[in-house]
């Protein structure tokens, strides 16, 4: 019996591989197997071995260590075995397909076991457990390639003739080892990258959304589905630059309060099709300068009240056939001189007719005809008739009194004033300010501009940065080739098949295919289900390039073929 009293007298020492992390009590305990101890899994099985409890020197009980990892630590009961404590996890790889069946220990998880057994799967033979992004290997087989065959390019700016245009930036990734920092979990990852000249921050979940600052502080968030923003009291956004914003469908903004929008230069709203501005009650418009406005129609109505147009100086109103005013009542005022001229012109009045002036002159240069049914000329004065010739026909009775009275001054019709219009009730407009004109950039982030370097093509008005090629990796770690961008374009469509195939025609993709575009055979290469079936089984030795290797069995169902 140990003394637990004074300390843990003859602890035994272990090296053993974790076989399950599930832990039902959820304290972040496995169940390990120790080598020499517990045998093997026929001896022992799994679910028989004992509960271990795991010492983290960071002090984060939230990190559960992935099944067949391999690990050391000691038995607190000795040789009882039962009481394991893991000090640590011992870096491995694994060099051949692990089959707890034949090896007698490990744990093939049939669900999540690709997250759970991470390190177990074929793609990581040979492989270090650092994950690749750690190692700045094999890159192309992370999400580097998925970020660079999914970026947004050509987004269309608003104005111009639509040759305007901004693209996502390419990825920054352009790690060393160690400087990168990765937590790693499935397809989902996090970096914390101190390489130097190359810094970042990046945030990747498997969908293709990620988050992404580089070394310039560049920063690109990309949602692949819905993003949501919400904020429960106030948000302040500067932008020192240019904002440019394209909505590829429908865009609502409501607003609850007031809104106010200033504008320090022009503003600019071309709409393609209908334009329409509904306002509850007062609409205003205020210029310093000018006001115009054109279309092919114009309609004004004020369907309830007034409408009222004054001019500080001049009216002026122009039509190119015909000009009409209509009213029950219409009064026109001049308060000096009014001047109507026509061609034709015509006055008719349905009942009654008045002209009065202090001095009238009514003038025919040819003939003046006044012609009534009676016809009454009156003159408080004089009265001339003149002509070369005056004829006077019929009857005619001078100096009897008969005569009738011409209309005196107060039986005529008196023109009312005009009424003058309505001045616009508006503050005063606001300063003059200077027109700020949107930067002339081809293309905003470009294809050709790192994702370090936001500059145009002359750099103007831009920070110095260090221009970054993106993947610079050792001559000995493959890049993304032009081929591969086309694959993963490809397989996307769904026109050519990935990895995760299980049915594959021979001829939609052969072995040929996949040399030409993968190149030799190397650790990570993969033949698909049907170009093997019926022809190999697992553990064929086939010629491939001039080289032997060896088929084995990929953890989808496929075939994995590993140059010997």
């Amino acid at each position: 019996m140990n003394d637990y009293g004074l300390g843990i007298k003859d602890p035994l020492w272990f090296v053993g591989v974790i076989e399950n992390n599930d832990d039902p009590r959820k304290e972040g305990r496995v169940q390990v197997r120790a080598f020499g101890i517990h045998g093997t899994n026929k001896d022992v099985e799994t679910e028989d071995l004992p509960w271990a409890i795991c010492i983290h020197g960071g002090y984060d009980v939230n990190i559960v260590p992935k099944t067949n990892s391999w690990v050391f630590g000691f038995f607190m009961d000795g040789r009882g075995a039962q009481q394991p404590m893991i000090l640590g996890v011992i870096p491995s790889q694994m060099t051949k397909v692990m089959d707890p069946e034949v090896d007698g220990w490990g744990a093939l998880p049939t669900n999540n076991g690709r997250v759970s057994a991470e390190g177990s799967d074929p793609e990581s033979f040979g492989q270090p457990q650092n994950h690749r992004l750690t190692r700045a290997e094999y890159v192309q087989e992370t999400y580097v390639l998925q970020q660079e065959t999914m970026r947004t390019k050509e987004v269309r700016m608003a104005g111009g003739d639509g040759t305007r245009t901004w693209s996502e930036p390419p990825s920054a990734y352009n790690a060393s080892y160690p400087s990168n920092r990765v937590i790693h979990c499935g397809d989902n990852s996090i970096e914390i990258d101190s390489t130097e000249g190359a810094e970042r921050i990046m945030i990747w979940h498997k969908s293709g959304s990620f988050l992404q600052v580089d070394t310039a502080g560049t920063k690109c968030d990309k949602s692949v589905s819905d993003k949501y923003e919400i904020n429960d009291r106030n948000q302040h956004v500067s932008v020192s630059g240019m904002s440019t914003v394209t909505i590829m469908g429908n865009s609502y903004v409501y607003v609850e309060g007031n809104k106010i929008e200033e504008i320090g230069g022009d503003l600019q709203q071309l709409v393609h099709g209908n334009y329409m501005l509904s306002v509850g009650q007062q609409a205003t418009m205020q210029a310093g300068n000018q006001v115009q406005i054109r279309g092919a129609d114009v309609k004004m109505e004020a369907n309830v009240g007034t409408m009222s147009i004054k001019a500080e100086k001049e009216l002026q109103t122009e039509a190119g056939i015909g000009w009409y005013a209509k009213a029950p009542y219409i009064w026109s005022e001049a308060t000096q001189n009014m001047n109507v001229k026509a061609k034709n012109m015509n006055l008719f009045s349905i009942t009654e007719m008045n002209i009065k002036s202090a001095d009238l002159n009514i003038i025919g240069t040819g003939t003046a005809d006044i012609r009534g049914g009676v016809l009454t000329l009156g003159s408080d004065g004089l009265l001339h008739v003149r002509g070369t010739t005056v004829h006077i026909d019929d009857n005619v009775n001078m100096a009897n009194g008969d005569a009738a009275t011409a209309h005196a001054d107060g039986d005529i019709a008196t023109s009312e004033p005009s009424k003058g219009a309505t001045s616009v009730e508006a503050p005063e407009p606001v300063a003059v300010g200077t027109s700020i004109a949107p930067q002339d950039l081809d293309s905003v982030g470009s294809d050709g501009i790192a994702s370090q370097d936001d500059g145009g093509a002359d750099g103007s008005n831009q920070p110095t940065v260090t221009v970054l090629a993106a993947f610079t990796q050792p001559e000995r770690i493959p890049t993304i080739t032009e081929e591969e961008k086309a694959q993963a374009l490809a397989q996307q469509d769904g026109s050519q098949p990935d990895n995760g195939d299980e049915t594959v025609d021979d001829d939609e993709w052969t072995i040929e295919d996949h040399k030409a575009a993968f190149g030799p055979p190397d650790a990570n290469d993969l033949v698909f289900d049907d170009v093997y079936e019926g022809k190999h089984k697992a553990g064929d030795i086939v010629q491939w390039d001039g080289k032997d290797a060896i088929v084995e069995p990929s953890e989808d169902g496929g075939w994995y073929i590993r140059p010997l």
